[in-house]
């Protein structure tokens, strides 16, 4: 927790850092956390849905993604990667 907090605040400090909060009156920043559940639809089993996940993704047209469970080099994800882990 204490490091995504750090990272969180490096990404904050270098967007604002070439703007004067004089100038500035607000700076919207849209922060987008999800979980995807290593790419598999969990309603219909050994099935991937990496495009409703980008479509849910582009919806909020976020400034920074931080994505849980990407998965290419394990077990569970093979079953819906054509048999192959990625390397």
């Amino acid at each position: 927790m204490k490091n995504h907090l750090f990272f969180l605040s490096i990404i904050i400090g270098l967007f604002t850092s070439h703007y004067s909060f004089a100038q500035l009156d607000t700076i919207n920043l849209c922060v987008l956390t999800y979980n995807i559940y290593h790419g598999e639809n969990p309603y219909n089993p050994g099935n991937a849905n990496i495009v409703d996940i980008a479509d849910v993704i582009n919806s909020y047209h976020p400034d920074f993604v931080a994505l849980q469970e990407v998965d290419s080099m394990t077990q569970r994800s093979t079953k819906f990667n054509n048999g192959t882990k990625k390397i």
